[in-house]
């Protein structure tokens, strides 16, 4: 059997740093939000095979792929015995903050659970996700949730008011773990994650955009992707994970679209997408 899966990247309208477990693992309060910059993924099972991924990035695919992870510990959770061939056309950018390796990670356990019939329920699914990694167990459900934990933990809110969204990244980023070593060690401001949620609550877009706000970007200076956003009109600019993503938000398609272009005529890659309700879709 043979499934087409659109995995969607995910950005942060808010991420706060609220604490350490005594395992090492941060505490997070964030808001993830869903959108159509997206992988296209094909998982088709064969049986008596091995688990062979391949990607359009001919750096990426092999056993040491999230994807094949998944895969694998799909098939041993399930006690199931087969093979696949996954192929991931890769659109979402990698290390920038947007969730790619995680959208396809839950993209292949929700589609080989779909093929054999749905062994594993949806909290075990989440359950085993979450040792993939802290995201996974998000794009498992995907939209506008409020997440809290080390990832672990979910809340449906309201759709996030319709606008357009701009993703731009012009940076190489730090180790995850440096990067949360800096946090810890300076006392930076928390962002007002519940002010976001009242305006996603209310569906008023003015305020969404004013609370917008992610404790990591104290440690970026990106000023050249701020200034054309800026530049070009957007009505709210933050930073997407621990970065080096940032995305602006726009009410305004035209000035949206003069925004990709800018970002084109200076040789920064961008994208132009907008929110979606679900991570993963298969067809």
């Amino acid at each position: 059997m043979k499934l087409n899966v659109t995995a969607c990247a995910k950005i942060n309208l808010t991420l706060d740093v609220v604490g350490v477990r005594n395992d090492g693992y941060h505490l997070l309060n964030m808001i993830m939000q869903s959108v159509s910059l997206a992988d296209k993924i094909t998982v088709e099972t064969v049986l008596n095979g091995d688990i062979i991924v391949t990607s359009s990035i001919t750096s990426l695919g092999g056993t040491d792929d999230i994807a094949y992870k998944a895969a694998n510990l799909f098939f041993k959770t399930a006690k199931i015995s087969s093979g696949v061939n996954i192929h991931i056309d890769k659109h979402i950018p990698c290390a920038a903050g947007l969730g790619g390796g995680s959208a396809d990670a839950a993209a292949v356990l929700l589609a080989l659970n779909k093929i054999f019939d749905y062994p594993l329920t949806d909290e075990r699914l989440e359950e085993i996700s979450l040792t993939l990694g802290a995201d996974v167990p998000y794009f498992l459900h995907g939209g506008t949730v409020s997440v809290t934990g080390i990832g672990e933990n979910f809340r449906k809110l309201n759709d996030m008011p319709n606008c357009y969204i701009v993703i731009a990244k012009n940076a190489i980023k730090p180790s995850t773990a440096e990067m949360y070593r800096q946090i810890d060690d300076n006392d930076f401001p928390h962002p007002k994650v519940e002010c976001a949620e009242l305006a996603i609550e209310k569906g008023d877009y003015k305020l969404l955009c004013e609370s917008l706000d992610n404790m990591f970007a104290h440690l970026w200076n990106c000023e050249d992707l701020v200034n054309i956003m800026e530049c070009c009109g957007a009505d709210s600019i933050s930073l997407s994970g621990s970065g080096p993503s940032y995305f602006a938000l726009f009410s305004d398609k035209d000035k949206a679209e003069q925004c990709l272009n800018t970002f084109a005529k200076n040789d920064i890659t961008a994208y132009l997408c907008n929110p979606t309700k679900k991570a993963i879709i298969i067809e």
